[in-house]
């Protein structure tokens, strides 16, 4: 697009912009009534019949329609674009959110695998520990039997 197409867009879109915004407006209720009573007034002012005064007045309030409804039209068009936008970005934020889902899924199933290596780890020391013990008792049951016969031997 050309720089002088560019520019021409760009002005469109900030007049019919501007123009849907202040339709909207009380400011635009008042000019149009005044528009509307200074026609009437014409007959008057200028002496122009009625029939004059109605004809402009219709093709002008017509004419007024169809820009107004390619300004809103036009508007539409861009809000639906803006939409359309808007859910673009929100499908890439949706696969980001699965992203991370996924990710902490990996997390937290390696956290269970290193919580079972640690309990596997804690149960083989606590075997460890056990049959350190059960040395021990049977060293200390060995001693008691060796001193219980050398009691009986003393006797």
């Amino acid at each position: 697009m050309t720089k002088k197409k560019k520019i021409k867009k760009i002005t469109l879109d900030t007049i019919s912009d501007a123009t849907v915004v202040w339709v909207g407006t009380t400011q635009s209720i008042i000019v149009h009534t005044i528009l509307f009573a200074l026609f009437f007034a014409a007959h008057w002012i200028f002496g122009l019949t009625y029939d004059l005064i109605l004809l402009i007045l219709t093709t002008v309030v017509s004419l007024e329609a169809i820009y107004l409804a390619i300004f809103i039209q036009r508007s539409v068009n861009q809000q639906a674009d803006r939409l359309d936008d808007f859910e673009e970005s929100l499908d890439d934020v949706e696969e980001s959110l699965d992203d991370v889902e996924e990710n902490l899924d990996d997390v937290e199933e390696s956290i269970d695998a290193v919580e079972g290596h640690l309990a596997s780890d804690h149960e083989k020391t606590e075997i460890d520990r056990h049959k350190k013990l059960d040395k021990t008792l049977d060293q200390i049951i060995d001693e008691l039997k060796n001193l219980k016969a050398k009691i009986d031997d003393l006797d």
